[in-house]
């Protein structure tokens, strides 16, 4: 799916770094997202990209998928992204997100339960009484978030992280676990690509296209193993923490 996920990427005008990121969330959210039978994802992130691996599973697995959040730009340019994978056939379905805006995140109460929630946006206002309230409505939240231990997101994406004390004490009292993921061989911010987003319409070369699949087959190879990456290694170097919270029975 990385090469799906990867023509996605040139098309929000990021490159493979993206496409790396998209392909092992995909792998963390496997189990889960193919057991849920809806899906609700809070947030769209603050910068590479516009969750467009979202809409391809939610496209591929045909289940109702819910994107609520309290930036218009982003939902516009969300649905610009999406328009332009539907013209050039990635997605197959014309109804595989739904959005909705809402004033404020936290504020947002869901309708229905859902079997899977994503939090792509950490704000002040999340915290344990938030989660529980949350987990009224979910089965399973993960939360995704920068990684304050990655020196290259103070050096190049000047996006603030998190580090798992934080994330604990966000928790709270709730049963919680929290790791790292997305740990390419490049820093966060560096935008790595053989093409830019304006030039995706155009016939590549065979020799290009053969490149592009050799290097996407090692970035998938490296999406596999990296759950086997030493701790310290995923601790210093992933790009993204998370937190995993499960609703009791």
């Amino acid at each position: 799916m990385i090469e799906l996920f990867y023509r996605a990427a040139l098309i929000e005008g990021e490159g493979y770094g993206t496409a790396y990121e998209y392909q092992v969330k995909a792998n963390l959210l496997r189990a889960h997202w193919e057991g849920a039978q809806n899906v609700l994802i809070l947030g769209l992130p603050e910068k590479f990209g516009v969750s467009a691996n979202f809409l391809i599973q939610a496209d591929q697995t045909a289940k109702p998928v819910l994107l609520v959040d309290d930036n218009p730009a982003l939902i516009a340019q969300f649905h610009q992204i999406k328009k332009i994978l539907q013209e050039q056939q990635i997605l197959q379905k014309t109804d595989s997100i739904i959005s909705r805006k809402v004033p404020k995140l936290t504020d947002f109460e869901p309708e229905q339960k859902y079997d899977l929630i994503i939090i792509q946006k950490l704000t002040s206002l999340m915290n344990e009484e938030y989660f529980k309230k949350l987990l009224k409505h979910g089965g399973t939240i993960f939360l995704f978030a920068p990684n304050a231990n990655n020196f290259s997101h103070q050096k190049f994406s000047k996006l603030t992280g998190v580090d798992q004390a934080e994330l604990s004490k966000i928790a709270g009292a709730i049963p919680h676990q929290s790791g790292f993921i997305d740990c390419p061989p490049f820093p966060s911010g560096v935008k790595i690509q053989r093409k830019s987003s304006a030039q995706e319409t155009q016939k590549l070369s065979p020799w290009s296209q053969a490149l592009d699949m050799i290097f996407l087959s090692c970035l998938n190879l490296l999406c596999n193993l990296e759950p086997r990456f030493p701790h310290r290694i995923k601790e210093k170097y992933s790009h993204i923490i998370y937190l995993t919270l499960e609703r009791q029975s």
